[in-house]
């Protein structure tokens, strides 16, 4: 990671957390007092379905923001299945053991809010197949 620090400012590059990813890319903008945002550069016509158990604090809830495009997130809670098409502006809160979809419509840009740092180590994702 490249920074320069200067008197009052300090200029750092993120390189993307996975540049291979056919979705889009994504960055992990970790702050220093433990929180992060993650922001996923999602390609129209790219899924993910996966659930939380909510083990990770920033997923209990898992909070997103719609900056630009469109998505359309499958929600399926004790079998019962709701759909919601979100727009830039729109942000949805997902609880833990709620299995979700995203479909992206049109291309996106969805920041994720998190408490903590992600860590692959001890992920709190599980992918599922709807």
């Amino acid at each position: 990671m490249a920074e320069q620090n200067h008197q009052r400012f300090s200029v750092k590059t993120i390189p993307p957390a996975n540049p291979e990813d056919a979705r889009g890319r994504a960055w992990q903008w970790k702050l220093p007092e433990g929180r992060q945002i993650t922001i996923c550069e999602r390609n129209a016509g790219s899924e993910s379905s996966h659930m939380h158990k909510g083990k990770d604090p920033s997923k209990d809830p898992e909070r997103l923001f719609i900056a630009r495009g469109v998505v359309k997130i499958i929600f399926k809670i004790y079998g019962k299945i709701t759909e919601k098409v979100l727009r830039a502006g729109d942000s949805v809160e997902i609880g833990p053991a709620v299995w979700h979809k995203t479909e992206v419509v049109e291309d996106a840009l969805i920041l994720e809010y998190r408490i903590t740092h992600f860590d692959s180590k001890h992920s709190d994702t599980f992918q599922v197949e709807f």
